[in-house]
């Protein structure tokens, strides 16, 4: 039986439905033998909808967020990669080789001849190609310390010797500068070598920069071998016929042949002695993957045995000389370190060893790692042994979380013992105290400079400043790590810098979650790479109706409840083009994990630890930045201050 209210709609009901926007009400049917009961949602007759926004007290609460859980993985998991697998030192748009290579057709390209380098555009020369630069500089000059060292120059120095007497020398059926298979050959062997590290051989060796379009430009670097290793310009210039081109006097194939052996065997040596010593801090392989040679010992018997004259054993030639070589690649060190799920990629333990040996210095743990992980028992011994390295340099991770927690994929102990991580290495290592006190020394009196000058901006930013010192203080849901000493200068810092803009900062939490406080963190310290108009002010926080009394106040309103929907969307476009521009800025400046992402930050509330280690890392690179550009002022000052004193005597001496 069809109910008696689908045939007629009662009156009240509806002018009910009428009226309230958004209620459902009941359609009746047009035909009667079809008739149903339909429930339909009526469209809103108003232009305005009560918006959304997370509550600014629920900050103060551990448990405010559904998935707080899922946003710690996320930052965490972009943390550990930033460890484990840091940025390579590459400033181009080439990419390491993948595969094989190609000797054949990456030697066609070196016969092409050498292009001009074009100019660097604005993305080349930003502040993150300056600090790879800046890092190359730094393995340069590692690099020829080692090298002119005492033990390293007087085994160079032998085995020179060694050559010249004859004693080590390539088969008189072997001319390099006329057989183009032997050319490949030994040019496939070199280029056995991870392009980072054949990079600084060479420089180091030849005493002179490569200009490259960046440290994995395979074609700049077959240029140069091709060029200058198994050439010689110089050689071919003294052996040259005084009127015959491409003509040489007797004697210039040995010249070559021994040029080509010296230059060999001190790369080898360098670059063996350079692993050794962890010269580059993030300690790539030495050998391309994908290469059949994994050790320097394999790379001295293979051109022995193909190209020299009357040796045996090679190695135990050199040795005589002191000329010892060690490493050896491991499939170890060639295993991916990359994290895609927390709780997943770290139950095997070794990705947690190598972030235990990165943070402690302990070089000999993976020596005692169980490999490969078939069995449970393998897997909480090699967590066992990160955790007593870790436990053992960091006070703050608990004593309850232990290896079979962490095979088991407990997700809160997994979390906890990574942050305790953090901030016991971290942020303990990044943040220093001493720069942070002189910087909040300094922005107290810019603050108040700029108040006593007018600034409308920094007068209201002050004001609340003042407000927020008669605040409750808010609990944090850290544990008390953050509420330690590190922090807390952090969080002044943090204010002190915002209010020189009028961004309120109160909290880790809701404080951040439009952008603009990250944005003008940026842009205090580097103008140049974020501009003040770039940044969009009117948010969702900035359209809270009193959004400066986020306190017990019996007075608050929280928010306008009658916000256009339209006008809504665009504060949330406003807000996600401010973490659009930060977070490729960030890139462009370098050495800061990107731990947040616009979804996490944006329209809820953010993770309070992963703010706080996002904005620590941000925090360290800013204002190692700003130092080096305070000393280039100061040195460009003086020298001003000294030229504009040369020109003084100068006029007195004309006019007098």
């Amino acid at each position: 039986a069809r109910p008696s209210s689908a045939a007629k709609p009662a009156p009240s009901a509806a002018r009910t439905s009428s009226s309230a926007a958004g209620r459902r009400s009941i359609q009746p049917s047009n035909s009667l033998t079809n008739s149903r009961l339909n429930l339909t949602k009526k469209r809103h007759s108003m232009a305005t909808v009560a918006s959304t926004r997370p509550n600014p007290f629920a900050s103060r609460n551990r448990y405010y967020d559904e998935r707080w859980i899922e946003k710690q993985e996320k930052g965490f998991c972009n943390w550990l990669n930033f460890i484990l697998t840091p940025q390579s030192l590459d400033t181009g748009n080439e990419e390491l080789p993948r595969g094989s290579l190609d000797i054949g057709k990456l030697w066609a390209q070196c016969s092409q001849g050498v292009k001009v380098p074009r100019a660097p555009t604005r993305e080349v020369m930003s502040m993150r190609a300056y600090t790879i630069n800046r890092e190359m500089n730094r393995l340069r000059r590692a690099a020829c310390k080692l090298w002119q060292s005492r033990s390293v120059a007087t085994v160079i120095e032998r085995m020179e010797l060694e050559i010249e007497k004859l004693r080590l020398v390539i088969r008189k059926d072997k001319q390099i500068n006329k057989d183009v298979g032997m050319k490949q050959s030994i040019l496939s062997l070199v280029l056995s070598y991870n392009p980072l590290w054949l990079r600084i051989a060479l420089e180091t060796v030849y005493g002179e920069v490569i200009m490259l379009h960046g440290n994995s430009d395979i074609l700049g670097i077959s240029r140069f071998l091709i060029t200058r290793f198994l050439s010689c310009p110089d050689i071919l210039q003294e052996y040259a016929h005084p009127t015959v081109p491409h003509s040489y006097r007797d004697g210039h194939q040995d010249a070559l042949n021994k040029f080509t052996l010296k230059k060999f065997l001190e790369i080898v040596y360098l670059l063996d002695q350079a692993k050794e010593a962890r010269i580059i801090r993030h300690n790539p392989c030495l050998f391309c993957p994908d290469s059949q040679i994994k050790s320097s010992r394999d790379m001295l018997v293979t051109f022995s045995k193909d190209y020299l004259s009357g040796e045996g054993d090679i190695i135990k030639h050199l040795a005589y000389l002191d000329y010892a070589v060690n490493h050896k690649q491991t499939p170890l060190d060639e295993f991916d370190y990359a994290v895609t799920s927390i709780s997943a990629d770290l139950r095997c333990g070794l990705r947690l060893t190598k972030v235990a040996e990165l943070l402690t210095g302990a070089d000999e743990l993976s020596r005692q790692l169980r490999i490969p992980t078939v069995s449970r028992l393998q897997k909480v011994h090699n967590t066992e042994i990160a955790l007593k390295q870790l436990k053992a340099n960091n006070p703050t991770i608990p004593d309850s979380i232990t290896g079979k927690d962490i095979v088991d994929g407990h997700r809160e102990k997994t979390l906890s013992l990574l942050w305790s991580i953090i901030f016991g290495f971290q942020l303990n290592q990044i943040l220093d105290e001493d720069k942070l006190r002189a910087e909040i020394l300094h922005l107290r009196k810019s603050l108040r400079l700029r108040v006593r000058l007018g600034d409308k901006l920094a007068v209201k930013g002050a004001k609340f400043l003042e407000e927020l010192k008669t605040r409750s203080p808010v609990a944090s849901s850290g544990g008390g790590l953050l509420d330690s000493y590190n922090v807390g200068l952090l969080k002044e810092w943090a204010q002190l810098v915002s209010a020189h803009y009028h961004v309120e900062i109160e909290n880790w939490t809701v404080s951040w979650c439009d952008g603009r406080g990250l944005c003008f963190l940026m842009h205090h310290y580097q103008p140049g790479l974020i501009d003040r108009e770039a940044i969009a002010q009117e948010t969702t926080i900035t359209s809270m109706s009193c959004s400066a009394a986020l306190d017990d106040s019996l007075e608050f309103s929280y928010g306008n409840q009658n916000l256009d929907k339209d006008e809504y969307n665009v504060l949330l476009e406003n807000e996600k083009k401010n973490f659009k521009l930060l977070l490729s800025k960030v890139r462009e400046l370098g050495g800061v994990p990107i731990l947040i992402n616009t979804g996490d930050m944006s329209n809820t509330i953010p993770d309070e630890k992963v703010t706080v280690t996002f904005i620590g890392y941000l925090a360290a690179r800013l204002l190692d930045i700003s130092r080096e550009i305070q000393a280039a002022r100061t040195i460009q000052l003086a020298w001003r201050k000294y030229y504009a004193a040369i020109l003084e005597e100068r006029m007195k001496v004309k006019y007098a």
